[in-house]
């Protein structure tokens, strides 16, 4: 399969980290989904083996933040599509993850990413954080969960400094406050 660039696997099959390597390992791949399927960091640790991937689809795996690390060794991603337990819980330590420290744990994680064009993330309490201060390059901000009215002001003003941002998707409806802020300064 070395002419490969896009490839889907989905279902309830049983797949290893093993055979992960083995699709990483593919010359040309480019987009990757694995959404749906029964996977978790384990299999996410191989996946720097795809330098050439460019589109990643975790929807709905049981990949968690503890493959942030991994996924940032990618140096070709420019679409990340990543499920509620990628964001929000590290398998490693059982904790939950805390964006906001700045710390190990959480999307700041990510800043490696310099070709990263599009971020979707279905997670709660993500906006809050300043993460996506280190992503400046971000054109799609797809954000699935959360609470906007509760975003403080410096933070939606944060979104407006990202300079190439053309497409905002916030949870719920933010407030005609809010929508203000994101003009630029």
């Amino acid at each position: 399969l070395p002419n490969i660039e896009s490839l889907r696997l989905s279902g309830g099959i049983p797949f290893s980290p093993k055979q992960m390597e083995k699709v990483a390992l593919l010359p040309r791949l480019r987009k990757l989904d694995l959404s749906g399927l029964q996977i978790d960091d384990d299999h996410i640790r191989v996946l720097p083996l795809a330098q050439t991937l460019q589109v990643l689809d975790l929807e709905n795996t049981q990949v968690t933040g503890g493959s942030l690390d991994s996924i940032a060794e990618l140096p070709n991603l420019e679409e990340l599509y990543l499920g509620v337990a990628a964001i929000e819980w590290d398998r490693r330590s059982g904790t939950r993850l805390s964006p906001a420290s700045g710390g190990p744990d959480g999307l700041f994680r990510l800043k490696p990413l310099k070709k990263l064009r599009t971020l979707q993330i279905r997670a709660y309490g993500v906006l809050s954080t300043g993460w996506f201060d280190s992503l400046p390059q971000l054109e799609t901000l797809d954000i699935q969960r959360g609470q906007p009215r509760d975003l403080p002001d410096p933070d939606i003003r944060a979104l407006a400094r990202l300079p190439k941002l053309h497409s905002l998707t916030l949870p719920n409806s933010p407030t005609v406050e809010q929508v203000a802020l994101l003009r630029p300064l």
